[in-house]
C-alpha cells in the first residue's frame, strides 16, 4: 500500500537531458520512454542511456506537444518551432527515418495541438483549426461545419469503444463516432 519514497528517481541535464521542461511523455510497446521537451527536441530513453533528435535531424521543431504510437511502432511526434508559435510540425519516426506532414500535403495552417491513433490506425490530430485524419494516404480536415466543436482544439483521446474525442479551448468536447461528431458544451450540464 502506498509508495515507498525510494521508489523515484529525477533525470535532470546531468544525466544528459538537454533540458529540464518535459511537456510530453510516451512509453512505447518495447518500453522505451520518449520525452518531448520544451525547445530541446525528443529524447528516447531505454533505461541506460538517452539520445536525443532535433531540428538538426529533420524534426519540425523543438518545442513537442504530444506523442502517439500507431500499430506497426511508428511514432507520431506533434512539434512546435522556436520563435514561430503559430508554426507547428507533425512527423512520423519509424525508428530510422523521419516522414513529415505539413501544409503542401493538406494539414491546416494552424497549430497542431495533440496527436490519436484510433482503432482502425487512422491518426488524427487536434489543431487550431479543428480536427483532421490520416488514413496513410489521406489528409482529411474537420471543422464546426462538421459538427465539431466550435474553435480550437487543444486535446484529443480515443476512448475504449474507439471513439476519438476533442476538447477544445473553452467550446466544449467533441465526440467522433465513426460516422458523425456530437458536440457537449455548459448547455448539456
Amino acid at each position: 500500500p502506498g509508495f515507498r519514497r525510494q521508489a523515484f528517481r529525477t533525470f535532470t541535464q546531468v544525466d544528459g537531458l538537454p533540458n529540464c521542461d518535459i511537456m510530453a511523455l510516451h512509453q512505447d510497446r518495447e518500453g522505451v520512454l520518449w520525452l518531448g521537451t520544451e525547445g530541446g527536441g525528443v529524447v528516447r530513453y531505454d533505461g541506460a542511456s538517452y539520445a536525443v533528435m532535433t531540428m538538426e535531424h529533420g524534426l519540425p521543431g523543438n518545442y513537442v506537444r504530444a506523442f502517439a504510437e500507431e500499430a506497426d511502432g511508428g511514432l507520431w511526434i506533434v512539434l512546435v518551432r522556436a520563435g514561430a508559435w503559430a508554426e507547428s510540425g507533425v512527423c512520423r519516426y519509424d525508428g530510422t527515418h523521419l516522414t513529415r506532414l505539413d501544409a503542401a500535403d493538406g494539414m491546416p495552417a494552424a497549430l497542431v495541438w495533440d496527436v490519436v491513433v484510433d482503432q482502425d490506425g487512422a491518426v488524427w490530430f487536434a489543431t487550431g483549426a479543428g480536427a483532421t485524419r490520416y488514413d496513410g494516404e489521406t489528409l482529411t480536415n474537420y471543422t464546426d461545419e462538421d459538427g465539431l466543436v466550435p474553435g480550437a482544439l487543444s486535446s484529443a483521446a480515443v476512448d475504449c469503444r474507439g471513439r476519438v474525442w476533442f476538447g477544445s479551448d473553452g467550446s466544449g468536447v467533441s465526440r467522433f463516432n465513426g460516422q458523425r461528431f456530437t458536440t457537449f458544451d455548459g448547455g448539456d450540464g
